[in-house]
């Protein structure tokens, strides 16, 4: 049975299972930022160990440039975890408001069945007493 707010639940729907694809790829870009901040990590680590053992080899400009790649990639990760925190909460929210709107739903659904129990217990209380009305034997219950 169909309900009038259908078009809303599935409008709902749609926005939460929309967020939680967001979420998907947002926990993904973070991870990745984060395992490339750990590699350039050990890169920097590997190259001051070849710096220490060869003085006389320059490593200045490349262990500044890979801090720097390496601190790119840690702003990087924590951003994506930031649009993270905030796209659970839109979850959450986009979740709560589909619960409501399912309750309000299933709501609307027992009234009409309630309804239609009404409908038909009044339909057979005027054919029993029609019965009555007409001579037949009254039903005992």
């Amino acid at each position: 049975m169909t309900t009038p707010l259908d078009g809303a639940l599935r409008v709902q729907q749609r926005e939460a299972e929309a967020i939680r694809v967001t979420i998907a790829l947002e926990v993904e870009r973070a991870t990745l930022a984060r395992d490339a901040s750990v590699q350039a990590q050990v890169l920097v680590a590997g190259e001051r160990a070849i710096g220490a053992a060869a003085p006389l080899l320059p490593t200045d400009n490349y262990l500044m440039r890979m801090r720097a790649t390496q601190k790119t990639l840690a702003a990087t990760a924590d951003e994506a975890e930031s649009r993270l925190e905030r796209l659970q909460e839109r979850a959450i929210e986009a979740y709560g408001k589909a619960r409501v709107i399912e309750m309000a739903v299933d709501r609307h659904r027992q009234e009409a069945a309630h309804r239609r129990a009404a409908v038909e217990q009044r339909e057979l209380d005027d054919v029993a007493g029609r019965r009555g009305d007409a001579g037949w034997p009254a039903v005992d219950q």
